[in-house]
């Protein structure tokens, strides 16, 4: 892939059209050029990239993106969450054991507030 095709391609990474940046996703993934996906791609609004986007750090074993993973886990979007987790690179091949289980913060475990009723919800927040 020539120059020009790899600015066009990460230039598309920076669109409005969510179509567009997951369509320069999976060129980039096609052509093995994952590495040149910016972890900042993980701040976009759009649901659809952050699963495109996190599915492809996850296949190719970008261990680079568990800090930003870690904090998507707390996304209200289930699919997001579910890549977030998926992303999450083994314990063991990160090295880290038990310290990554530590770096997940305890309320991003129980059922998100929304899931709960308004009682539920109170009772649990002390109001």
């Amino acid at each position: 892939m020539d120059v020009a095709s790899l600015e066009s391609l990460i230039g598309a990474l920076s669109s409005t059209d969510d179509a567009e940046v997951v369509a320069a996703l999976d060129l980039l993934a096609r052509r093995k050029r994952t590495r040149l996906v910016p972890l900042l791609i993980l701040y976009h609004p759009a649901e659809a990239v952050l699963v495109r986007a996190l599915d492809l750090f996850t296949d190719a074993r970008r261990e680079d993106v568990a800090g930003m993973a870690l904090k998507l886990l707390g996304h209200p979007s289930g699919e997001v969450r579910a890549a977030a987790l998926r992303a999450l690179p083994a314990p063991e091949a990160a090295g880290r054991g038990s310290r990554l289980a530590s770096e997940i913060p305890h309320h991003w475990c129980a059922a998100p507030p929304w899931s709960r009723s308004p009682r539920q919800a109170a009772a649990s927040s002390g109001g």
